[in-house]
């Protein structure tokens, strides 16, 4: 199974963002694509129990952080990265 695993920010910070991404590009928001996240990694052929079982205890022990972003790039209409 292939997989990927994104974290998904408060509401706050999904805010911040989205107004970044309103700087770049005016109609972000309307895009289906325009979903915040962080990209923890993308996992190929591996087997959804063994990564769900990994994701769950890291989870488990981290505790709130702060991301500091300090390049913007437009990769198309709907994808930005920071």
């Amino acid at each position: 199974m292939d997989i990927s695993v994104i974290w998904v920010p408060d509401q706050q910070s999904q805010e911040k963002m989205r107004s970044i991404c309103r700087h770049f590009r005016r109609r972000m928001d309307e895009s289906v694509g325009s979903y915040p996240h962080i990209t923890l990694g993308n996992y190929y052929d591996i087997p959804f129990d063994l990564l769900n079982d990994q994701a769950r205890a890291f989870v488990l022990c981290i505790e709130r952080f702060k991301a500091r972003f300090i390049r913007y790039k437009l990769l198309n209409d709907s994808c930005m990265v920071m």
